[in-house]
């Protein structure tokens, strides 16, 4: 988890078995032995909250995919026009 979230800007979360047909993307931002928390990122690329997410509730975690790559540079050309 630790050395994949700091190769990739965003993951995507599943966890099937609580929450059907959803995923969760955004990055980690603190790692435990039971749990992680991750940073929420919305549709429009846009940083909404943070999760905390049991190891043992998570059925799936992918990463390098086009749609959260692509979130990840809106993301990142929005931030840099604010500055």
């Amino acid at each position: 988890m630790e050395s994949v979230s700091k190769l990739f800007p965003l993951l995507v979360v599943e966890t099937e078995r609580l929450h059907k047909n959803e995923c969760y993307i955004g990055k980690v931002t603190e790692i435990r032995k039971k749990s992680f928390k991750q940073q929420e990122m919305d549709t429009d690329a846009v940083w909404y909250g943070f999760t905390k997410y049991k190891f043992e509730d998570v059925t799936m975690i992918s990463f390098g995919g086009l749609y959260e790559s692509t979130l990840a540079l809106v993301n990142a050309e929005r931030e840099k026009s604010e500055q």
